[in-house]
């Protein structure tokens, strides 16, 4: 396999790099899609999810989103799909109290937090989906 630029550069290959952390603006997206599906059903999160692909397109950015508007706006399209795709999976209207991928998110910044040694960061608890 031949080495690419970001190789010879010390970029990682992809194969065991971790994802970055969301940015600010990409946690606020994905905590107002949250909190608005709160108690939405497969079809009304289908709904949401149309409205936020509508924004994304009016940002002019495609699938290259720039700047901060971009990103927001490219971020709460991904969590729209994730929340429609869990709902398409589970009957019921969406809670984030029962989203085991979201649960699984508070408990690894948490743990985040308890490592780095920001007890405070690390007790506050995030009961309505806003993380």
């Amino acid at each position: 396999m031949a080495e690419t630029k970001d190789q010879l550069v010390g970029e990682p290959d992809g194969a065991d790099a971790e994802p970055a952390p969301p940015g600010d603006e990409e946690k606020a997206g994905c905590a107002e899609v949250r909190r608005r599906a709160r108690g939405l059903t497969h079809h009304e999160a289908k709904a949401g999810l149309k409205e936020a692909r509508s924004r994304l397109e009016g940002t002019g950015s495609g699938d290259r989103a720039q700047g901060d508007g971009a990103v927001r706006a490219t971020a709460e399209v991904e969590e729209w799909e994730r929340i429609v795709q869990l709902l398409a999976d589970e009957a019921g209207a969406y809670d984030p109290a029962a989203d085991a991928y979201f649960q699984g998110q508070l408990a690894a910044r948490a743990d985040h937090a308890k490592d780095r040694g920001d007890e405070a960061a690390a007790d506050r608890h995030d009961a309505d989906g806003q993380g």
